[in-house]
């Protein structure tokens, strides 16, 4: 059995990222979950089980080009899916300053 982690205000959108004043109404805020193989993000009455991750990449998406993201593919209940999710702690400018990302991709990454 895996070592649970849980990180704390993380973003979480489908969608491709936007520099633009209405980017927040596109992402949920939650908590995402890493454990027995399998992550889970939660943010109020919504839940995504992130499982079998086939890619993940950290860089700069869409025309956000100041945050970095982390993107995975990933299988969604049999659905091939893709999200963007990034430390979002002090208003999203934690990773910038810290490199608290790749906190979360080193543990999504144990699960590819």
């Amino acid at each position: 059995m895996s070592a649970e982690r849980h990180f704390e205000e993380v973003w979480f959108q489908h969608e491709l990222p936007k520099a633009s004043i209405g980017a927040m109404s596109q992402r949920r805020v939650g908590v995402l979950t890493i454990s027995d193989g399998r992550a889970e993000f939660r943010s109020g009455d919504y839940v995504e089980t992130i499982a079998k991750i086939d890619e993940l990449v950290i860089g700069r998406r869409g025309s956000d080009f100041v945050n970095r993201w982390i993107e995975i593919h990933y299988d969604a209940q049999g659905v091939a899916t893709i999200a963007y999710l990034k430390d979002g702690r002090w208003r999203g400018w934690r990773p910038l300053l810290t490199r608290s990302n790749m906190d979360i991709a080193e543990a999504l990454r144990a699960l590819r």
